[in-house]
């Protein structure tokens, strides 16, 4: 009985470290994972960031280090109108016999 007890006990200790063991090994692989990709998404991001301050869209604000801390929007708005208007008259003369092109007139 206590043989059994003692057993049990063993199992469950072995089961929970190797439980224990592989879960971390997969979340510190999957942290270095997320590690990487944060710091790529951080270098385009402030790739943008200096495209759209060099434009002239954006003026970045920097902390005494250089990083970038926020923006300011510069608003651009544009606005642009105009009509046309176009008349005339137009005249189309038949062929002559053996002419294959067309003559128009305008006035």
């Amino acid at each position: 009985m206590i043989e059994t007890i003692v057993v049990t006990l063993v199992s469950l200790v072995v089961g929970a470290f190797v439980s224990w063991w592989v879960a971390r090994r997969y979340y510190v692989a999957a942290s270095r994972e997320l590690e990487v990709e944060a710091a790529e998404l951080r270098r385009l991001t402030t790739l943008v960031l200096r495209a759209l301050e060099e434009g002239g869209v954006v003026d970045l604000n920097r902390n005494a280090a250089g990083e970038i801390t926020g923006l300011i929007l510069n608003a651009m708005v544009a606005e642009a109108r105009g009509t046309s208007r176009v008349t005339g008259d137009l005249t189309v003369e038949p062929r002559a016999q053996g002419d294959d092109s067309t003559t128009a007139t305008q006035r």
